[in-house]
């Protein structure tokens, strides 16, 4: 039971390497770091082979894994509790994901300038860029 988890958590590691669970430490984590395209530190990604590692051992390999069983029906889908995100005119602008909104903070910082000009040019560029 632990290796199937295992097997499906880790899925894009078995998909690289069927025999992920025989791979030493430093080769998890070089797959790692290709899988994440570099973008976890070194020290998190010496935990995250650290953690698969330690998780292999406590598991039983042996048994071939299981075909992944499609259901006839789709579950039903997950409802929110919450309300959808109002648009700019306050209607909502459709239903959120179960696991949240998506937010997107773009912080500028803007030059120093006495001249209006360079503003309102920017302010132009980003109505232009962000429609």
């Amino acid at each position: 039971m632990l290796a199937e988890g295992i097997r499906e958590a880790y899925e894009d590691l078995f998909r690289v390497n069927r025999s992920a669970h025989e791979m030493s430490a430093a080769d998890v984590k070089n797959k790692m770091e290709t899988l994440s395209e570099g973008s976890f530190t070194d020290r998190v990604l010496t935990q995250m082979a650290g953690t698969f590692i330690n998780l292999v051992k406590e598991a039983d390999f042996s048994a071939a894994p299981t075909p992944d069983a499609k259901p006839d029906t789709a579950p039903p889908p997950i409802q929110p509790d919450f309300p959808p995100a109002p648009s700019a005119n306050g209607q909502p602008i459709g239903t959120p994901s179960p696991f949240g909104s998506l937010a997107y903070n773009i912080n500028i910082q803007l030059p120093e300038s006495r001249d209006p000009a360079v503003y309102n040019a920017i302010f132009k560029a980003l109505r232009e860029h962000f429609r």
